[in-house]
Parts: C-alpha cells; structure tokens; sequence
C-alpha cells in the first residue's frame, strides 16, 4: 500500500488523511521503516507537490518521534534530491 499512498500524498484532497495514515502506520511499525518507505517512493514521483507533501510527513515524522528513530542519513540525502528538483 506504500507506493499508492505515496503516489497520492501529491492530491489535494487526500494529503490531510495519507498523512494521518501514515503517522499511525508509524506508530504501528516503526517510524524509521515508514520513513524510509516514504523516501523510497516519494523520491522517484515525478510531480513537486508529492514531493513537497513528502517532506512534510518527514518533518511531522521527525518531530512527533525524534530523530534517533529515523534515518537521518537517507533524510539528508533525500533533502538534497528534493532542493535539487527541477521544479521550485
């Protein structure tokens, strides 16, 4: 189910409840594994509002379970691919 909650945090209309969903996914297994799951998928959608949305739940991830329950360093490189994107 992550690549199509991935590919639909982009919508304007779902984001609010992907991002819910993915938060308790986090809760239910561990943040780091949703985390990198999100990466994964965010970072190969094409469009820069699934990107920007991406990054969103990374931050609320973050800062909702700190960050020695992530990956920070796939975080980092994920932050570098998205300020890279050809989109602004």
């Amino acid at each position: 189910m992550m690549p199509f909650l991935c590919d639909k945090i982009g919508d304007v209309k779902l984001v609010t409840n992907i991002s819910e969903t993915l938060m308790h996914l986090s809760e239910i297994v561990t943040p780091k594994y949703v985390g990198l799951q999100v990466i994964k998928y965010v970072a190969a959608a094409k469009a820069p509002n699934t990107i920007k949305e991406g990054c969103n739940v990374l931050i609320k991830m973050t800062d909702e379970f700190g960050v020695l329950n992530m990956a920070p360093k796939e975080m980092i490189d994920f932050g570098i691919l998205a300020a890279n994107n050809t989109n602004p």
